[in-house]
């Protein structure tokens, strides 16, 4: 992450807090989470976003949306600890603003995760009312400027976490997507390698999957 000591914390709280909605003595009537299940499932959801996040660069790491939603004010948490008669809201909220309370929040931004390994293997942001699209992923960091109707269509394609509608898109935008698999990879799984022109000039990324498929990643 974009701080290596925010990571450890973290996931400290969101461990504690998994124990917490596990309590024998949850009541879930005021809350939006039916049972102590569905509350571990929600709080599985945030550590899995904070785990995958581990190769994100420094820049690109925000707040993921389920985490302020975990420890909003109104949220599933608070609601089931006042209705439990639990206290341990308040300063489980506050530790949460200790450590995230500087880090951005960012309008939209979706982690597309390796088939093999789960880490992120593309992150994409719009931006600028959708007329701007940032990707950073194994070949680094690309920014686009594009009308809106395309815009409009990388947040549909965030939104569903389908690598396949970026790549269609842009196939700059899922540099992760191998069409052939239908299945995304991260840098550690793909073999990439740079293609030059006759005059010595960069002109190409091109990549294998793991499963032997060869594409150009990035023109």
């Amino acid at each position: 992450m974009g701080d290596v000591t925010l990571g450890p914390a973290l996931l400290a709280l969101l461990l504690e807090v998994r124990d917490l909605v596990q309590r024998p003595s949850g009541r879930f009537t005021s809350s939006s989470w039916a049972d102590a299940d569905i509350a571990a499932q929600a709080v599985d959801l945030a550590l899995a976003g904070v785990m995958s996040a581990d190769n994100t660069p420094a820049e690109a790491w925000a707040v993921p949306p389920q985490l302020d939603q975990l420890f909003a004010p109104a949220g599933p948490l608070s609601e089931l600890c006042r209705a439990s008669g639990w206290d341990d809201f308040d300063h489980l909220a506050t530790r949460f603003a200790e450590l995230c309370g500087d880090v951005a929040r960012t309008p939209f931004r979706v982690g597309f995760p390796c088939s093999i390994c789960a880490r992120h293997a593309a992150l994409l942001e719009v931006a600028d009312d959708d007329l701007q699209v940032r990707r950073w992923g194994m070949t680094g960091t690309l920014t686009a400027a594009v009308d809106a109707a395309v815009g409009a269509r990388v947040r549909a394609a965030m939104q569903q976490v389908d690598a396949a509608a970026l790549y269609a898109i842009d196939f700059e935008f899922a540099p992760c997507w191998c069409p052939s698999c239908s299945a995304s990879y991260c840098h550690d799984h793909w073999d990439r390698w740079d293609v030059f022109d006759e005059d010595g000039l960069h002109d190409s990324i091109r990549g294998r999957c793991p499963q032997g498929h060869e594409r150009m990643i990035e023109d």
